[in-house]
């Protein structure tokens, strides 16, 4: 981690500056617009200090191809690392596990990241999706696991337990689409909410209507889901 100025710093960016100005508080990570690639804003004092390491997060419902697209883009590439879904343990049938399991797994992505030479990663799904699935769960079961979710979020940011990610591409797919590649029969009430149709639809409205205001400075990139997957590849290097 380095230095990359102060407040009163001409270096420091003006869009920095300006959302700090409109309320955003310190202590909170932050997404820069040139090679500092996400900036920490010390309390008080309004050091800013950036990470070297940039991050493509690949986010959509199942069947998306995110890991396809993931490996594809990774392959032969010296440069660039592949972090795939870590869980401590596989659930068994898409079973549903207690909230620390799943940020658990943020983490340990993290950590790999952390830990590896390389500087560029693509991510095969990571916090947005955990977020996104306690906002779409709560909503079918009228819960408040949301909440708990974003304080992890917030938490784990300040303690740099999970970074922010450079772009999220988001495969845009629908329920139906999702369904049927997965090979799966959606119902309106079935307690597996990968196969709730409610949740499934929750799950996609959180990346388009939630995700973009909770996190304004990362930049999120919606492609068709129903491109071939060369054709996404080709979208997603465009924008590497």
């Amino acid at each position: 981690m380095k230095k990359q100025g102060t407040m009163s710093d001409h270096n420091t960016p003006q869009w920095l500056r300006e959302v700090l100005r409109r309320g955003f508080k310190p202590k909170k990570i932050y997404h820069l617009p040139n090679d500092a690639l996400y900036g920490f804003v010390a309390a008080n004092s309004g050091t800013v200090s950036v990470f070297d390491k940039k991050l493509y997060a690949l986010e959509g419902l199942p069947g998306a191809g995110k890991t396809s697209l993931a490996i594809l883009l990774t392959r032969g590439n010296k440069r660039m690392g592949r972090v795939p879904q870590i869980l401590p343990t596989e659930p068994a049938n898409d079973q549903a596990m207690g909230q620390a399991y799943y940020f658990r797994s943020e983490e340990l992505k993290t950590r790999a990241i952390m830990r590896s030479p390389k500087k560029e990663f693509v991510l095969d799904r990571y916090y947005p999706s955990t977020l996104a699935f306690y906002w779409a769960y709560d909503r079918v079961k009228s819960a408040t696991m949301y909440q708990t979710a974003l304080r992890w979020y917030r938490r784990a940011l300040v303690k740099k337990l999970i970074i922010k990610p450079w772009r999220v591409f988001y495969i845009d797919l629908s329920v139906n689409v999702s369904s049927r590649r997965k090979e799966r029969v959606p119902a309106r009430t079935s307690p597996n909410m990968w196969l709730n149709v409610n949740f499934l639809r929750r799950f996609r409205q959180y990346y388009v209507e939630v995700f973009p205001k909770l996190e304004p400075q990362t930049e999120i990139i919606t492609l068709p889901g129903t491109e071939k997957m060369e054709a996404l590849e080709a979208m997603i290097r465009n924008k590497l």
